[in-house]
């Protein structure tokens, strides 16, 4: 066995005794059932194993195709931070739910609304151990086939925690909404812009020349081009947006305040332009280096960038009912590329 091999099972070896451990007290302790049968919960199931075990199995094999020497080892430190974090976070979040731990949503049952500990600064911090459990296994092995994994599960990831978000709403309504107005689903504000810090701090570090898997001659130029293309397109699009918005610019959501709905400008092509320069900018430093640490710091990245929008469109549709139904019907919430190229179909 490969030295990643025993990291993935001694992770696994603590991550998922932490799990067994404190569904056996619990279930002991409550004699009545702590695992609900919803299917949410069994395809995520079975989704983690299935990407335990790929990762597993990808660690046993030589990956030609990995970063080496001070490369390699930065991408290894990378993801050993993110499993210690998710180890971190997860032992946190079992610690601090005490009998209101469940195994998915059991509706019949009602758990005290927790907010204490680690849930001060995410909703769904167990959630979250898993997906930089995810992150930490795609850097470590640098796998095309995890990245692609690691997408389809955040998606089974949000599905349990829009149900589990229902039956809180249901359960807990004042409490929980108070709750989720000041707390955010994944990571705060703060997270967000730690890590965009961190992702042009990667970027800055892969551009000194550590990268030597950089396609070179006519691709290169190409991949070079490309990326100028869309630096300039962030550029733009991010120098619009805090033009047309004026004084209604805010850095995350202040609940207290309302500002104006803007819709002229850029807001008429995409109803958040200034995220999609991050995005853009992302995508740019990513195919420029042609890195793929940045690749998986580019999906993760998008993840947090949907959270705050998510965010900011509750804001605008508790401020601007009516007049941000109209706007979210008339304006796509990324991009309206028809529109913004000044096309339209033939009736």
């Amino acid at each position: 066995m490969t030295s990643d091999t025993w990291i993935i099972m001694l992770h696994q070896m603590l991550f998922q005794g932490m799990f067994f451990a404190k569904n056996v007290v619990l279930r002991r302790r409550l004699n009545q059932p702590i695992r609900g049968f919803n299917l949410e919960a069994n395809l995520s199931i079975a989704f983690f194993a299935i990407f335990i075990g790929v990762a597993l199995w990808l660690s046993l094999g030589l990956n030609t195709h990995r970063a080496t020497g001070l490369a390699g080892g930065v991408a290894q430190s990378f993801s050993a931070l993110l499993m210690l974090a998710s180890l971190g976070i997860g032992a946190a979040s079992l610690n601090d739910l005490g009998d209101s731990w469940r195994v998915g949503v059991i509706e019949e049952q009602q758990t005290e609304l927790i907010e204490r500990g680690v849930y001060r600064f995410s909703r769904h911090p167990y959630f979250l151990a898993y997906l930089l459990l995810f992150a930490a296994y795609t850097i470590l092995l640098q796998s095309f086939l995890l990245l692609v994994l690691s997408v389809i599960g955040f998606g089974l990831v949000h599905g349990m925690i829009l149900r589990e978000e229902r039956y809180l709403a249901d359960k807990h309504p004042a409490d929980y909404e108070r709750y989720r107005q000041r707390v955010s689903r994944y990571l705060n504000l703060r997270k967000a812009i730690a890590f965009f810090a961190i992702f042009i701090g990667v970027a800055l570090w892969l551009s000194l020349g550590l990268n030597t898997h950089r396609a070179t001659g006519l691709a290169g130029g190409v991949a070079q081009s490309f990326s100028a293309l869309l630096m300039l397109a962030s550029l733009g699009i991010g120098a619009a947006s805090l033009n047309d918005l004026g004084d209604s610019w805010r850095v995350g959501v202040i609940e207290e305040q309302q500002t104006e709905l803007i819709e002229r400008g850029v807001y008429r092509f995409s109803r958040h332009p200034y995220f999609l320069a991050y995005l853009l900018l992302f995508a740019a430093y990513t195919i420029l280096l042609q890195s793929f640490l940045l690749l998986v710091l580019s999906v993760i990245g998008f993840g947090l960038v949907h959270g705050m929008i998510l965010r900011e469109e509750r804001y605008l549709a508790d401020k601007h009912p009516a007049d941000y139904e109209r706007y979210r019907q008339r304006v796509s919430r990324y991009l309206n590329l028809r529109k913004a190229i000044g096309w339209t179909p033939r009736s």
